[in-house]
Formats: structure tokens, sequence, C-alpha cells
């Protein structure tokens, strides 16, 4: 969805000028520059953040957020980096190690390592040197993960403050798995009567066995059992025999 009107360009990073300012090289990142952020968290923190300077690149990280820098923003080109300049030389042994181990500086042939959190952390240095954050190009090799070329990427240490968003992707997602059922219990559903299925019979067919049962065997008797009707049928012999007796003594 696109926030607003959009005049931002984006920044050729692999053929970009080094400026060397303060004896430190830096890629100078125009005002307007548009940006790309990929994640699959919806949250955007205001922290050392990496973006890609192409919406491909973002892509790889999941879900795109564009945005646009509202100032000039001086990034330290790492990879350009030697013993001689200025960050170096003020590093102590530690972060001079690792700034060899990830971007290979003092090397002849530069190779750009991303190990675990290594990257994060360096970052987290470089953003406490009172630097706008950090760029290389797509030009150097990467390590294994990464294929041959790393690919070019960015860092804001104020994302927030210096860069405006200005277009994101909607995070819904079709999930694959089926949805939960709800906690509570559903009535089963009732089995369908056989005359549903008639239409699929061909009564024609000679291995076609008829689905009637068979019929129960149904007490005709009247309610109450046989030691009931046994009953009923003692009364009225006795009612018969009662009703002779009393012709008899009229007659005499």
């Amino acid at each position: 969805m696109s926030l607003f009107q959009d005049n931002s360009k984006e920044f050729d990073i692999n053929n970009a000028e080094i400026q060397i300012i303060d004896n430190n090289p830096y890629y100078v990142l125009p005002e307007d520059t548009k940006i790309y952020f990929g994640s699959k968290n919806k949250v955007f923190n205001d922290q050392p953040t990496f973006f890609g300077f192409d919406y491909k690149t973002a892509k790889k990280y999941g879900f795109v957020k564009t945005f646009t820098t509202n100032k000039e923003l001086r990034l330290l080109a790492l990879m350009e980096l030697t013993p001689k300049h200025s960050f170096y030389k003020q590093a102590d042994e530690y972060w001079q190690n690792q700034m060899r181990i990830i971007f290979g500086v003092g090397q002849q042939d530069k190779t750009r390592n991303s190990v675990g959190t290594s990257d994060i952390k360096m970052m987290d240095y470089l953003c406490k040197q009172n630097m706008d954050g950090y760029a290389m190009n797509g030009n150097y090799t990467g390590d294994k993960d990464f294929g041959d070329n790393f690919h070019a990427e960015l860092v804001l240490c104020k994302p927030i403050k210096d860069a405006d968003l200005i277009d994101a992707e909607d995070h819904t997602v079709k999930s694959n798995t089926p949805p939960r059922l709800d906690r509570k219990r559903k009535q089963k559903p009732e089995p369908e009567k056989e005359y549903q299925y008639l239409s699929k019979i061909n009564f024609n067919d000679s291995s076609y066995d008829s689905p009637v049962r068979k019929p129960r065997n149904i007490d005709f008797n009247t309610p109450g059992g046989k030691g009931k009707n046994k009953k009923t049928k003692r009364k009225l012999r006795k009612s018969k025999k009662s009703k002779r007796k009393q012709r008899k003594t009229r007659k005499k």
C-alpha cells in the first residue's frame, strides 16, 4: 500500500564514489534516497537496523517496508577501511580483530563474513561512535552462506529519526495448516440417510446387494408381556362360569 507520493530515488551503491571525511571512508547517501527493510516481524524498532538498496535483496528476508531518507547521511564504508583510517586506529584490540574477521580490514583479498550475532554487535559498537551508519557495495565475495558475492547493504543507527516510511507490504498470510477447532464441543453430524445415495446405485448391476435390513422380530402382544395375557384369559373364563351359574339358579 502506498502511503504518500514518492519522489525518492534508489542509490547506485555499486558505482558510488568513496569520500574520505575525517580520515575515514564514507558513502554519502543523499536526502530522499529510497531504501528497503525486509523482515518477517511487524515490529520496527529504533535501533541499528539493516536495509537493502533494492527491493529484491530486502524481499529475501521477509515482508518489505520501503523508506526514504530525510537528510544526507554519511555511512562508514567498512569494506574500504584500512588500518591507517581513524575508525580502526581508535578502536581497541578486540574491535580491531572483529573488523579484520567480519570486513577483512588489512587483508589483500577481502571477504565479508557474517557469523552469528557478530554483525549486530559490530553495528552496536559503530553506532556508539556517533556514526550515521554503515554501507557496503555488492562487489565483494561473501562467506559460504551467501554464495559468490555478498549483497550490498546498509545500516542506519537511528532508522526512525533518519528515514520515513513510504510503503509497506501486507503481513496477512494464509496458513497452510488448518485452523484450530473451537474449544467447545461441536455436535456430531447426523448419519446420512440411505435414500440420499439411491441415485448413485445401479440397480441393473447383478452384483448389487440390497441394503434393506431384515425386519426385527416384532411382538404384537398387548403391552405387559405374556404373563399378563394369561391372567386376562383366566378372568374371562371365571366370568363366563359365574354367568352360567346365575342362569341355572333363575330357572329353578
